[in-house]
């Protein structure tokens, strides 16, 4: 491997390291968000939609239990809606999954996009 080669490759790396405490920080900070982040700069770094999403989710898998861990130990978790929470969101991320597969590349865009905006727009209206 040449030199330059090299140094575009560690910089990919690093650009890649730099994405992945990004996102640890704000999904720990805000307890979502992460995946926000993380698809559109897959998805600019070069990935199709459905692959940025796919490793968003598999990216976001150990943030969320590591940010799980601190919120257990220092804030009081309502179980109750804890457990019946996770339970709804196997089935949905089961057809979620699925969908992920059979939608065509500009709707997996299109839908995800619509989302952020509206995610945005209802946080800033409270």
């Amino acid at each position: 491997m040449s030199a330059n080669r090299f140094q575009t490759w560690l910089a990919k790396k690093q650009g890649r390291a730099a994405l992945g405490v990004t996102t640890g920080f704000v999904n720990s900070l805000f307890g979502s968000g992460g995946g926000m982040l993380v698809v559109p700069a897959l998805a600019h770094s070069g990935l199709n939609q459905r692959k940025a999403q796919a490793t968003a989710l598999a990216a976001i898998l150990p943030i969320s239990a590591f940010s799980a861990v601190g919120y257990f130990t220092q804030t009081s978790v309502p179980w109750d809606v804890t457990l019946f929470s996770a339970l709804g969101a196997l089935p949905g991320g089961l057809i979620g999954a699925w969908l992920l597969g059979k939608l065509p590349q500009v709707w997996l865009t299109r839908i995800f996009s619509v989302l952020m905006i509206v995610a945005g727009w209802r946080m800033m209206m409270g």
